[in-house]
């Protein structure tokens, strides 16, 4: 366990300065699509849920657009390295910009393609029990 965790947090500095927004991007959809998840199980559907809704399509929207950013700062490195024809510099050269790169890239689709999926499965939830629940309002009237 502790050598994943050491893996992890390898990975995360690997990311440079987009791994932390993404991380919270992370935390933030969890965080919502957790409190959506509640809310329909206990049938309160409405203004908080789709309040969440929001939460979490913005968080996943935002999330591969701070990979691709962290791709875009990789490859200037990248590219940097090479124009000064240097194969190791401060910042880790052509190969460390190239795995910030693909990295960053990496973690900004680890969020948002799971945070997506969960994000549209509770809005097909959410739309059954709310067709459910005006069926039985005009069964009862």
């Amino acid at each position: 366990m502790r050598d994943l965790i050491e893996r992890c947090l390898d990975a995360l500095a690997g990311t440079g300065f987009v791994g932390l927004p993404l991380i919270f991007c992370a935390a933030l959809l969890g965080y919502a699509l957790c409190w959506r998840l509640m809310l329909v199980m206990s049938g309160r559907v409405g203004g908080s849920s789709e309040a969440l809704h929001s939460v979490c399509a913005a968080a996943a929207a935002v999330a591969p657009l701070l990979g691709l950013l962290g791709t875009v700062t990789g490859m200037i490195e990248t590219f940097d390295s090479l124009g000064e024809m240097a194969m190791h510099t401060q910042g880790g050269g052509i190969a460390g910009g190239i795995s910030e790169a693909l990295l960053s890239t990496q973690l900004g689709l680890c969020v948002a393609i799971p945070g997506l999926t969960l994000d549209r499965l509770l809005l097909r939830v959410e739309a059954r029990f709310m067709r459910e629940n005006e069926g039985l309002s005009h069964g009862t009237t």
